[in-house]
């Protein structure tokens, strides 16, 4: 029962997700429990699993009508428990300032890619400047 525990968890924050996440949120801004819980799971089994974890719930996402590009969550969250699982051990042996830098990071790096695939036309839109 407890290898089987960490995966129906991985479930109920998926339905945590599907389920509250348009209730939370404050106008356009959702929360994101699955990147929270990602960034826990690679943390605490490693890269493998976090990247298992990641893809896994990634695809559940991109099967809702939370998704918006078939694929990118899949990716994003398997970067995130990835570098999440690097962290794994650091605690201890890394000031505390810098361990909470790294988890830090890498959400926003999770944030950053996410945002920038999803967004690229309107970013392209407004740096393409027409000259007259």
């Amino acid at each position: 029962m407890d290898r089987i525990r960490p995966w129906l968890i991985l479930v109920g924050v998926f339905l945590l997700q599907f389920f509250l996440s348009e209730l939370l949120a404050i106008r356009y801004y959702r929360p994101d429990f699955v990147v929270i819980f990602i960034l826990y799971f690679g943390l605490f089994f490693g890269s493998y699993y976090g990247v298992i974890a990641g893809f896994i719930i990634g695809i559940f996402i991109d099967m809702t009508p939370l998704a918006s590009y078939f694929g990118l969550s899949p990716m994003t969250y398997s970067i995130t428990g990835y570098l999440a699982g690097h962290l794994q051990n650091k605690y201890f042996r890394w000031s505390p300032f810098t361990f909470h830098a790294a988890w830090l990071c890498i959400i926003s790096f999770h944030f950053l890619v996410f945002t920038y695939v999803r967004y690229q036309l309107l970013l392209h839109l407004f740096f393409h400047v027409e000259k007259p």
